[in-house]
């Protein structure tokens, strides 16, 4: 899910919740005004042609819906599958903060799993050239 999608549903949800009302009852209109607030409450640079196409993307995965037709992104509200996505997002983000460091270096490990092959390589390299090193002394003073 791309943060544009993220941006747009966090928005319905903290409305929703600075409103204390349920996902029924809340309802946002998505104008050039909207696009700005959203922008500086989630720091993203989305423009309105974006904002549009992003909103469409979340209509056909009945993320939102159009509570009314009064306006092509006028009126709309968030589903309960809506809802469930910024949990689940909101949950997972939560999760990853309070990961221990062990935790973390593994994570970062499997992540970087290339770089670790990489390492692996260089160290067997160098314990090859030490091998060589400690033979040719060998026959040296033999």
């Amino acid at each position: 899910m791309s943060d544009f999608e993220k941006a747009i549903l966090y928005y319905f949800v903290d409305e929703m919740e600075k409103s204390g009302v349920t996902y029924k009852a809340i309802r946002c209109s998505f104008t050039q005004d909207e696009l700005k607030l959203i922008n500086e409450k989630y720091s993203i640079q989305m423009k309105m042609e974006e904002m549009e196409k992003t909103l469409n993307k979340l209509l056909a995965n009945e993320y939102i819906k159009h509570i009314t037709i009064s306006g092509k992104f006028q009126n709309l509200g968030i589903t309960p599958k809506g809802v469930g996505i910024v949990t689940s997002l909101r949950k997972k983000e939560l999760q990853l903060q309070n990961r221990t460091i062990t935790k973390k270096i593994s994570d970062a490990v499997l992540e970087y799993e290339g770089i670790g092959k990489i390492i692996t390589i260089v160290f067997a390299m160098f314990g090859f050239i030490f091998v060589l090193l400690k033979i040719k002394a060998f026959f040296e003073t033999n």
